[in-house]
């Protein structure tokens, strides 16, 4: 078997790069290098040291293990939750409580998801008595359990607040941007339903 040359190594981790939405800057900072060093490296400017290429194709390869998870490993399956009868007063109590952004929205206490209810939604109204199905919320797009990461990442990154998680078409979780940083439950599950800032 021919041995790879330095240039098709470089070329194979540029493709990768390309591959998994990510950029030399944000490899660099992974790498522990300067920028303008990662990039004379792939550019074949200047030879990097073994130990550093192998750094590089970990983290690249680490990257698209990421892109690759499913969406069952990231999805939330616990959490708390409001329902078109509740009022505006009392799912704001929930948030106030849980210090959540937002709510799952179900069609009743024990029913299925229909949308997702944010702080901002909430805001918008004034009249504390006002049910949740008068409430402009949002409607969640649905995946299947399968569904890559990068599929959820990018329909997040279009403004959907989060996506309904569906087995065989019943809902099994969901996925925030929070759910996406830290890459999936950690731990037990708290019933929060957190943004990626944490809120």
């Amino acid at each position: 078997m021919d041995l790879q040359t330095y240039e098709t190594i470089t070329e194979m981790m540029i493709d990768k790069l390309n591959r998994v939405g990510r950029n030399k800057v944000e490899l660099a900072k992974e790498v522990d290098v300067d920028p303008s060093t990662l990039n004379r490296n792939l550019s074949g400017e200047a030879v990097a040291p073994y130990p550093r290429l192998k750094t590089m194709w970990d983290v690249l390869k680490r990257w698209e293990s990421e892109q690759t998870q499913p969406a069952q490993e990231l999805m939330i399956t616990e959490f708390t939750s409001t329902h078109l009868t509740e009022t505006r007063r009392e799912a704001a109590d929930k948030m106030i409580k849980g210090n959540f952004s937002q709510l799952p929205v179900r069609e009743h206490e024990d029913g299925d998801i229909v949308g997702i209810a944010t702080d901002a939604d909430l805001m918008k109204v004034h009249d504390d008595e006002r049910e949740i199905s008068e409430i402009e919320y949002h409607h969640l797009i649905r995946v299947e359990r399968d569904t890559s990461r990068q599929l959820v990442e990018e329909i997040l990154d279009e403004g959907h607040s989060a996506v309904l998680v569906v087995d065989d078409g019943t809902p099994v979780g969901f996925i925030t941007k929070y759910d996406l940083l830290i890459g999936g439950p950690k731990l037990e599950p708290t019933g929060d339903t957190k943004t990626e800032d944490g809120e």
